[in-house]
């Protein structure tokens, strides 16, 4: 199983002190909320597990489609047989967050949509820093609803499957086609989206 290292967030003195020292580039983070921190500790230990694996992985690379727009994955893996694969890190989701979770699907759903998606696996996989369980399930369903919403829209060109960073921790599974006895599809259990709002 993966161990996340020990890691220390640059302040102002200390990237001050590594500039004085030749590291021309090195500035205080700009991650002060624990929810970003916490973010961006898991999109390493996602990071670190793809290359000890052996594989190549870039972090926020940047997806260009269309006219200047783009999407930018936590972490794009170059998979085995050469597939690239989208692997997302999320957290504890509830309804006050539907509107981010609806922005983050319709970016996905218009780069998905355009032809520059071509190169990139259509199943994307969504690693969530709850404990499995009851938690798990509570943050999938809020995921489920805003999925519901685009099926009802029309054809959705992707599929995305979620498992608990725990689980992913323990074993990580970077198989082209992802097993299913291992990860859950978030698809709407409910084809209408108003009876999933009043549940």
């Amino acid at each position: 199983p993966l161990v996340t290292p020990q890691i220390y967030r640059l302040e102002a003195a200390g990237a001050a002190l590594l500039r004085l020292h030749g590291h021309a580039d090195a500035q205080p983070s700009r991650r002060s909320e624990e929810r970003e921190l916490t973010h961006a500790v898991c999109t390493l230990d996602l990071r670190l597990a793809a290359r000890q694996a052996g594989l190549k992985v870039e972090t926020e690379r940047a997806l260009p489609y269309g006219s200047g727009k783009s999407i930018r994955p936590d972490n794009l893996v170059t998979l085995a047989d050469g597939v690239l694969a989208i692997f997302e890190t999320e957290q504890q989701a509830d309804p006050s967050l539907l509107r981010r979770v609806s922005e983050s699907l319709q970016n996905k759903l218009a780069y998905f949509k355009s032809p520059e998606s071509r190169t990139v696996s259509p199943i994307i996989r969504m690693v969530l820093n709850v404990a499995p369980g009851a938690e798990f399930n509570k943050t999938l369903k809020v995921w489920r609803r805003v999925y519901g919403m685009l099926l009802h829209d029309g054809e959705v060109p992707f599929t995305l499957l979620a498992m608990p960073l725990a689980e992913f921790r323990e074993a990580p599974d970077w198989s082209a086609q992802a097993s299913d006895k291992r990860w859950v599809a978030v698809r709407c259990l409910d084809p209408d989206p108003k009876a999933q709002a009043a549940g």
